[in-house]
């Protein structure tokens, strides 16, 4: 049997009239009850679970890679110290050496990107189709998070 309850009603009340009602009737015989909202909650728990390990391991990624970019960009800016001296000399300017300095990452991240955005759209579509309500992942969202 279900009953469906309006948010702004007694509920406790109710609950109390709907078992007293299930006694009356059916003596002998238990009444087991649940919410559905609760039940949907209870439903999902494992996924949002997984989204908070998921996005802690996430933000720790994104951190270790930010270091070795970090690491990556100093190395190379001390290794061509006396190129950025002499190019400074002879007129350069900063967004010249920056965009020296800086081609070399955006190839990598680039080709990264290329790797990455396949293997993503095949990851979530195939995490999609395990919900009662399917979406279509169009994947459009991939060179928006490559921009970032």
């Amino acid at each position: 049997m279900a009953i469906i309850l309006d948010a702004g009603a007694a509920v406790v009340c109710l609950r109390y009239y709907i078992i007293w009602l299930w006694r009356t009737f059916f003596p002998g015989n238990p009444i087991d009850y649940f919410y559905l909202d609760q039940f949907f909650n209870r439903q999902y728990e494992g996924d949002r679970q997984f989204g908070r390990v998921f996005g802690i391991f996430t933000a720790l990624a994104i951190f270790i890679a930010c270091l070795g970019l970090f690491g990556l960009a100093s190395f190379m800016t001390v290794q061509r110290t006396k190129e950025i001296g002499i190019r400074k000399v002879l007129g350069s300017s900063e967004s010249g050496i920056v965009l020296l300095l800086s081609m070399g990452f955006i190839q990598l991240v680039l080709i990264a990107n290329l790797i990455a955005w396949p293997l993503a759209w095949w990851i979530m579509n195939g995490w999609l189709q395990s919900f009662p309500y399917r979406i279509y992942f169009s994947g459009s969202s991939d060179p928006k998070s490559g921009q970032a």
